[in-house]
């Protein structure tokens, strides 16, 4: 019974020697991990990310485009259109925002941006928008009907034939027509008793416009 008692004092003397030790040692522990994770933050707050760009048209008919987005802890910004520097713009310190136009080339255009900060020290180059440049309207050929054609009975209907770019749309008196993979169309129209003027437009994907109208005589 005495041994026992003498092996439970020696073992509460332990424990009661080596618990303030392990807490003070985890305590320094907690206190150099807060440290350092303080240290990170401060440090991530000063990065340099690329810019993001705000989302713009894949084509246009302006020889000029409006380029905005955000470029965090920068001073400004440098635009490059295909690889060549044409703008540098600064950065609104309030929201880290910027708005410019640029000039496009005719064709494909390849926009990146780079932030730099006030020592001129780079981000890496925002992720490349791709805007295509078109200056003129989309071919337009039609076949049918000749202009100043007559029309006798045949139910009234006149079939409107044509030929233009694949990617264009085409409407007929304001009805969409749909295009076939190699830019042929065709549309049955009703002719109204009389005289009938029928205008074709072709349109591509940056707004650009081809227009031919036709004038056909329909009688029963």
């Amino acid at each position: 019974m005495i041994k026992k008692l003498i092996w439970i004092g020696i073992i509460t003397a332990i424990v009661l020697y080596s618990v303030p030790k392990l807490l003070e040692r985890l305590s320094l522990f907690v206190d150099e991990m807060n440290s350092d994770t303080g240290d990170e933050v401060t440090e991530d707050t000063n990065l340099l990310f690329a810019p993001i760009i705000d989302s713009v048209p894949t084509a246009t008919n302006s020889a000029r485009i409006n380029i905005s987005g955000y470029a965090e802890n920068a001073e400004r910004v440098e635009i490059f259109v295909n690889d060549i520097s044409k703008k540098n713009v600064q950065v609104s310190q309030s929201n880290s925002s910027f708005s410019t136009d640029v000039p496009l080339y005719e064709g494909e255009n390849s926009i990146t941006i780079v932030a730099l900060d006030e020592n001129d020290t780079k981000s890496q180059p925002s992720e490349p928008i791709i805007v295509s440049y078109v200056a003129d309207g989309p071919e337009l050929i039609i076949d049918s009907p000749e202009e100043n054609q007559e029309v006798r009975g045949n139910n009234g209907v006149v079939a409107v034939r044509g030929l233009t770019d694949s990617s264009a749309d085409i409407s007929v008196n304001g009805r969409w027509v749909l295009v076939k993979s190699d830019g042929s169309f065709t549309y049955e129209y009703r002719l109204s008793e009389g005289d009938n003027e029928i205008k074709i437009v072709a349109e591509d994907s940056a707004g650009n416009q081809s227009e031919t109208t036709r004038h056909v005589r329909y009688s029963k």
